[in-house]
């Protein structure tokens, strides 16, 4: 059922144990928003736990310096949580994307409260719940990312999620998740969604005595030589093909296996060089084709605000915003190139 902030902080309100998670493959939208989360229920006294479907990326691992995040199947503690009152699932509405651990909440927790930006699953993709499971869902499209959402939770909430407290007021840990989601979804405030809002919430959180240098330099500034290197070699393979009439173009680069293998690279160090296609005049939309290591494709689609890559991916079985969005396939990644482009030209 769709729900408001509001009803979404009665409900924190109203209960004692939640477990909190995010997408597979997490990034620093869904990490930041889980820990900001899970700082600022715990300050209220809930008993909180963060369980993912995957590891932390080395870039993000700043954020959880106590090590509060545990992944499912590897870590084990906090004692019985045979039965919990809210799951909380952040940066997703699609249970697909949170792996085993839906069916850990279909079987263990009272209801599920969804924090999403993304446009709605449609009925026809979601995972059908064996049992009377009440699933909450509070999505906002127009928001920067799941940072910003929480924020105006927070403060929309304070008089009911923290009423000993007679101001409105973070901690430094809180604020930092919170930033980290806001910049790293608006690739520092450069994508269409932001706006004057998430600037003003953006200064809000850095009074919080957040350091944004030491952030730019914990999140980005990461890479090794190798990969520098693999960059100058995919951006030596750019290839563009006409789109419309009026001299525009769709874009691409591929990055096989063996490529990032043969530089030392990650899957992780590869998700933003798409990012780079942006400086082209010409391309209106941009695509990044790469090979994982179990040989799935993963194609990220970025348009420059005119056209809705999220209906391509969609047919394609992925998602996401309007114009930034993805999906995962199998196959050999020419004949993936193939069909995604002859679609993206027609």
């Amino acid at each position: 059922m769709d729900t408001t902030l509001g009803e979404a902080g009665r409900l924190l309100a109203s209960s004692q144990s939640i477990m909190i998670t995010t997408h597979v493959m997490p990034d620093g939208d869904g990490l930041g928003a889980e820990i900001a989360l899970y700082h600022y229920l715990k300050r209220l006294g809930k008993n909180v736990r963060v369980m993912n479907p995957d590891p932390v990326p080395a870039r993000y691992q700043f954020l959880d310096k106590t090590g509060v995040i545990e992944v499912l199947g590897r870590d084990s503690r906090n004692g019985d949580w045979s039965k919990f009152d809210l799951a909380v699932v952040v940066d997703t509405n699609d249970p697909r994307r949170i792996g085993a651990l839906w069916q850990v909440f279909e079987k263990h927790a009272e209801d599920i409260l969804i924090f999403d930006h993304h446009p709605h699953l449609e009925e026809s993709s979601a995972a059908p719940t064996p049992r009377a499971l009440k699933i909450h869902t509070t999505v906002d499209v127009k928001s920067s990312s799941i940072g910003e959402l929480l924020y105006r939770l927070f403060h929309q909430s304070h008089d009911l999620l923290d009423p000993n407290s007679s101001a409105f007021r973070l901690t430094p840990e809180i604020a930092l998740g919170l930033y980290v989601s806001i910049i790293t979804d608006t690739n520092s405030f450069r994508y269409s969604r932001t706006t004057a809002l998430s600037h003003r919430i953006a200064a809000d959180l850095i009074d919080y005595g957040l350091q944004p240098e030491e952030i730019y330099q914990n999140v980005y500034s990461t890479k090794a030589v190798g990969h520098l290197r693999l960059i100058g070699e995919v951006l030596g393979r750019v290839c563009d093909a006409p789109y419309g009439s009026e001299g525009k173009t769709v874009a691409w680069v591929e990055i096989p296996r063996s490529l990032r293998q043969k530089y030392g690279a990650s899957s992780d160090d590869t998700q933003t060089i798409v990012n780079f296609l942006l400086l082209l005049k010409s391309a209106e939309i941009l695509v990044l084709i790469r090979e994982e290591d179990d040989g799935t494709i993963k194609v990220s689609l970025k348009s420059k605000g005119t056209v809705k890559v999220s209906d391509v991916a969609q047919e394609f079985g992925g998602g996401g915003h309007d114009f930034a969005a993805g999906f995962n396939t199998v196959g050999r990644l020419e004949e993936v190139r193939d069909k995604l482009i002859a679609r993206l030209s027609r």
